[in-house]
């Protein structure tokens, strides 16, 4: 009996450990599955206080609840990531990357997001020279090449850059490897197909390179009556890709492989299989009249620039008789209209309003993501920019000359092409100072 009794007791010990073994880890458990606290950004700012500054700007975000694992931490601005550098459970700091452009702070603490308020990015800009500067012909090595003129340039889509000869006609390469070397013709004006440099070119302004690297010379005079668009392939292999009477001046590849040309009083749009039509001419010859295509009068010289959606030609309108215009107007395929943007009649300088802003030559332009447009004026030895019905001067505002560094030190001589790289840098072709030009922008 005794037995009995004991071995009951037993078991209902058992059952009480038991019970309160289950009780302690279900409190731990529930105690495990607590949230942590969550974290809150009480403020973003960079070293005077303010929520803005240039690339490596050191931000400082303060709040609650942070965690201090480096690993575990990330800071974006406009999904471009920012190196943190310290962390506390209400301190980080993190410092701001190249070309991040205004946005708000985002903070990742192991994966949450959390939003902070928007830094206000401020870019930078410094010209470089790409190129020597000395004048002649030989390849190799940018430190020791020599190129003849630099007028016209395109870029592909692995950055290298391409350059136009006009009076020695040559299309020179400038890789982005630091190289140069001829894709085709032999120095002089001419009519040839062929490979490399025993093909001969005519003489041209501008070229277009499209993302594989086939390049697109507009020619203006070759000698025989008959101007082409001559295609150089990949291989250097010279063909004809479209032709007419008048010549070619302004040249532009769209992604879908449109291309877009103009002669002194014409526009044209080439297809990918290089049928050529001429989309609005100036009406009773060369003049200075904005309207409905048919009665608009225009003369056109240099570069053209295209909107992605192919809405919106942009030319130079150059000289008429008498009268002097530096003028950019627009070709607004929809309306059938050309139309005054910026640029007033005669050679004059200044900036402001875009309709009484002065220009010296326009010789090519350059839109951005934006729709702003960058005007390289060649005369007066700047590149403007032109926004919401105003122009003010972008680079050369220290005077004209070949002098590299930051934007407000940096002077330029008669800029004649104007392209981006895929990283958003401009590259600036300079005909007098026969240089490549970089302006990197971060």
């Amino acid at each position: 009996m005794k037995k009995i009794i004991l071995k009951t007791r037993q078991t209902k010990l058992v059952f009480t450990v038991l019970a309160l073994s289950a009780i302690l880890f279900s409190c731990k458990k529930a105690d495990d599955m607590m949230p942590a606290p969550s974290s809150t950004i009480a403020s973003v700012t960079g070293p005077t206080g303010l929520t803005s500054g240039p690339k490596n700007t050191i931000i400082t975000i303060t709040g609650t609840n942070f965690i201090t694992d480096l690993s575990k931490i990330e800071v974006k601005i406009n999904g471009k990531t920012c190196t943190v550098l310290t962390a506390t459970a209400t301190t980080i700091t993190a410092q701001i990357p190249p070309a991040c452009g205004t946005g708000n702070v985002e903070l990742f603490l192991n994966g949450t997001r959390y939003v902070g308020p928007v830094f206000n990015f401020v870019y930078t800009y410094t010209l470089s020279s790409v190129t020597n500067g000395q004048v002649g012909y030989l390849d190799g090595p940018l430190a020791t090449a020599k190129l003849e003129e630099i007028v016209g340039i395109a870029i592909d889509g692995q950055d290298n850059i391409y350059n136009a000869q006009y009076s020695k006609p040559r299309v020179r390469k400038i890789g982005a490897d630091g190289n140069v070397s001829t894709m085709a013709g032999d120095g002089t004006v001419g009519y040839l197909n062929g490979n490399g440099t025993s093909a001969k070119l005519g003489q041209a302004d501008f070229i277009a390179s499209d993302a594989a690297g086939n390049i697109y010379v507009a020619e203006n005079s070759n000698g025989t009556g008959t101007n082409y668009i001559r295609k150089i392939d990949v291989n250097k292999n010279v063909t004809n890709f479209s032709s007419s009477t008048y010549y070619f001046e302004g040249i532009k590849i769209m992604p879908n492989g449109n291309i877009y040309v103009h002669a002194f009083d014409r526009i044209g749009k080439v297809t990918p299989a290089g049928v050529l039509t001429w989309i609005a001419i100036s009406a009773a010859g060369a003049g200075d009249v904005d309207g409905v295509i048919g009665t608009a009068q225009f003369s056109l010289y240099g570069g053209i620039e295209v909107s992605t959606d192919e809405k919106k030609i942009y030319v130079n309108d150059f000289t008429h008789g008498t009268s002097s215009g530096n003028k950019v107007k627009v070709l607004d395929v929809t309306a059938n209209t050309i139309t005054t943007i910026a640029g007033k009649t005669g050679l004059s300088s200044g900036d402001g309003d875009a309709l009484n802003a002065g220009f010296k030559l326009i010789t090519c332009t350059l839109l951005d993501k934006d729709g702003g447009l960058y005007i390289a004026d060649g005369f007066n030895s700047v590149i403007k920019y032109l926004k919401n019905g105003q122009v003010s001067t972008f680079l050369g505002a220290a005077g004209a000359g070949d002098v590299d560094g930051d934007i407000t030190v940096g002077k330029i001589q008669y800029p004649h092409g104007l392209v981006w790289d895929s990283k958003g840098n401009m590259f600036i072709g300079t005909a007098t100072s026969n240089k490549l030009k970089k302006l990197t922008i971060d």
